[in-house]
């Protein structure tokens, strides 16, 4: 596994129903070395920090494969940052993922904390307002991490996991689970157990509260 691209973004806007909007998500790559703080990469604009970036969501990961396989699906080319992401990882696979595993790039250390639930920011970026639910569908979801070390990184860093010893979630039943209709109680205490990112444990924390309300 190794840094296929580094992926800032630059002040955006993008057309949306009441506006234009001021966004983060149109990140483009760059050459040489990038230092990666605990609040993300230096120089990378984060628009609505009330559910993006923050110490739990500082770095988004996702693959070349899935990007790969989404410009087979959708017949166009898919640039490394196009969803999103910080970092663009060959031979990166989110889906196996546990919240709680650790990536070490040189002296970086990152911490899995939740996968990217997607939002009509997304569908705006890929201009299709269905894109939310199509992302659901291929399950694909990258990753976001936190910064346990803080270090510089380059392109073509290898990247080495470590996993967790302890039974957290995988990314991909967290993400599965925020798309259903029928909430699992089994599903969101273990998802809460889990070093989770705040956000996601809000709202986890939500669905199970009402879960108990119904019983």
């Amino acid at each position: 596994m190794h840094i296929h691209s580094i992926n800032i973004a630059q002040t955006r806007e993008l057309a949306a129903p009441d506006g234009a909007m001021k966004t983060g998500i149109v990140k483009t790559p760059i050459q040489g070395s990038v230092r990666v703080h605990r609040l993300g990469l230096e120089g990378d604009y984060i628009g609505n920090k009330t559910v993006h970036g923050g110490e739990d969501q500082a770095v988004y990961l996702y693959s070349l494969e899935d990007n790969e396989w989404w410009a087979r699906k959708l017949g166009r080319e898919i640039t490394p940052g196009t969803f999103g992401e910080n970092l663009t990882l060959a031979d990166f696979d989110s889906r196996e993922c546990r919240i709680g595993d650790q990536l070490h790039i040189g002296e970086l250390i990152l911490e899995i904390s939740a996968p990217r639930t997607p939002c009509s920011t997304l569908a705006m970026r890929m201009g299709d307002s269905g894109f939310v639910k199509t992302f659901f569908q291929a399950q694909r979801p990258g990753a976001y991490a936190r910064v346990i070390r803080e270090s510089s990184i380059t392109v073509g860093d290898t990247v080495s996991a470590q996993q967790t010893h302890h039974d957290y979630s995988k990314t991909l039943d967290v993400f599965i689970e925020w798309n259903k209709k029928n909430k699992s109680r089994e599903v969101l205490l273990k998802a809460l157990h889990s070093p989770v990112a705040k956000v996601h444990k809000g709202k986890l924390q939500q669905w199970l509260d009402a879960l108990a309300h119904d019983e």
